[in-house]
């Protein structure tokens, strides 16, 4: 039995969101939603450029959005710097990439590269929100629903189960 789900369209000013992917696609359009809807973003992205470009326009509509470059596959940055503000309420992991290579064209340094960013980093931000949020925490992986809080089960209050995006199973 789900404790209580998170209504992520009503929010203070206070509840943070971060965001992975949030320079572009998805990730910054989830990024722009949540803002608008009253959440200080913090958007994450490990391409500077893009993501500076990405905030820049968030902030010129008026928006609670600040940039925070990081790889969502290095646990000790991504801690780092989730350390730098005072909570996490929300972490959505919307970062993937995706090969178009056909299949015996593909090499296995690409192919790993997909699984780091697609499933990897999905694993360590939503685990590192975690340990460091708020006991309502919800983290999304591309939509769906990775950690929630739970009560009712033996062995603690967390559980974690696969989001349905980017390779994440």
């Amino acid at each position: 039995m789900i404790d209580r789900a998170i209504d992520v369209t009503q929010s203070t000013d206070s509840e943070v969101a971060f965001v992975t992917g949030a320079a572009q696609g998805i990730g910054r359009a989830i990024a722009a939603r949540l803002a608008r809807d009253g959440f200080r973003v913090v958007a994450m992205d490990r391409s500077a450029a893009s993501l500076e470009a990405a905030v820049a326009g968030l902030q010129a509509e008026g928006l609670n959005v600040e940039a925070a470059c990081v790889d969502i596959c290095d646990r000790i940055a991504v801690s780092s710097t989730l350390s730098r503000f005072d909570r996490v309420d929300v972490m959505v992991t919307a970062a993937g990439i995706y090969n178009d290579a056909k299949f015996l064209e593909l090499t296995e340094d690409a192919f790993r590269k997909m699984l780091d960013v697609n499933v990897i980093g999905t694993f360590i931000p939503a685990q590192e929100g975690r340990r460091t949020c708020r006991d309502d925490f919800v983290a999304r992986c591309a939509g769906r629903h990775a950690v929630r809080p739970l009560r009712g089960l033996q062995g603690g209050c967390d559980r974690a189960y696969p989001g349905h995006g980017h390779g994440a199973a």
